[in-house]
């Protein structure tokens, strides 16, 4: 069970220097180096893939109607292998967000004893950071945002965000759709909800379980709540959003931490950008978010990162 005093409440200021002195950049200028390209990067703790195929879920399934979907994706890195890490939620949103697996962010458990993530040497970014980094590196003005239920995703694993705050469930979606339809224009969101996870700690995972089930529909009602915000955004017509949906584990009877299929199957779901409607086959790791959002971006992966997986759907 995850530690829930690691919650935090962090709001980043968004103050930059002008030319003139100290001023807030417009939100058409954060927006500037991407044209009209937006994504929006929702995670699910604790979501098994067979559960989501049986939920009554519609916003979810509406994305998936409108892009392309893995039901056979996986988190734990690659079996047998240095790679292969615990399904739980540490190394799961530090593999997420930093595209690599456990030999190289070092974040084994939610101990976050030594985490090889960003560190300054020489002026250069070393180690293994959140993805945020490697797109202010190109666009230091673009603007990046991270909402979490779950703590340590911001206070530990997150760098380089232009605005960070958290809550319940309930609240990371009602923050969410607040920012999307404020001025500050975000290019990139990241939201993690947290409840299913407790659901299944609590009852059990699985479709088996009405109350994980139950947990399940309502995390989709609050994708709803965050997806109105984003198409009732004044300039949503003419924007170029991708969203993308995946889980930092799955899970078994009532816990997760292994290697069985139940642990480890999770999904992706990639709905605009130009992704097709299709079911997407093959072995695509978690790892696959962080370059999966770079490429609707328009920036290139430099191999020098390290990342672990060509970005979702490529050929």
């Amino acid at each position: 069970m995850k530690n829930w005093m690691f919650r935090v409440c962090a709001i980043a200021s968004f103050v930059v220097l002008a030319a003139m002195g100290h001023s807030f950049v417009r939100a058409a200028d954060a927006a500037a180096p991407f044209s009209d390209k937006h994504v929006l990067v929702i995670g699910i703790d604790g979501c098994r893939s067979d559960a989501l195929q049986a939920a009554k879920a519609t916003n979810i399934k509406s994305l998936i109607q409108n892009g392309s979907v893995c039901y056979c994706a996986y988190s734990g890195g690659k079996l047998g292998t240095k790679t292969q890490q615990l399904t739980i939620s540490g190394p799961g949103w530090a593999s997420i967000l930093t595209g690599v697996w456990l030999n190289k962010h070092r974040i084994p458990d939610n101990d976050f004893k030594n985490p090889n993530l960003k560190r300054i040497v020489d002026g250069k970014n070393v180690g293994y950071p959140h993805f945020f980094t490697r797109i202010k590196e190109k666009y230091p003005n673009c603007r990046l945002a991270s909402i979490v239920n779950w703590g340590p995703i911001n206070s530990i694993i997150l760098s380089d965000a232009d605005y960070q705050d958290g809550g319940s469930d309930t609240v990371v979606a009602q923050k969410c759709a607040k920012l999307l339809l404020g001025d500050r224009n975000p290019a990139v969101v990241f939201l993690q909800f947290d409840e299913l996870d407790g659901a299944g700690h609590s009852k059990t995972y699985g479709p088996q379980s009405p109350e994980y089930m139950k947990m399940l529909e309502t995390v989709d009602t609050h994708i709803g709540t965050v997806l109105a915000a984003m198409r009732k955004r004044p300039n949503f017509a003419n924007e170029d959003w991708l969203v993308l949906l995946t889980a930092d584990h799955g899970g078994i009877n009532k816990g997760h931490g292994g290697q069985t299929p139940e642990e480890r199957t999770v999904f992706i779901v990639a709905s605009g950008g130009g992704y097709p409607h299709e079911v997407v086959r093959g072995e695509w790791g978690i790892v696959a978010i962080p370059p999966t959002v770079l490429r609707h971006l328009g920036i290139p992966v430099d191999p020098a990162w390290g990342w672990e997986s060509a970005a979702f759907g490529a050929k």
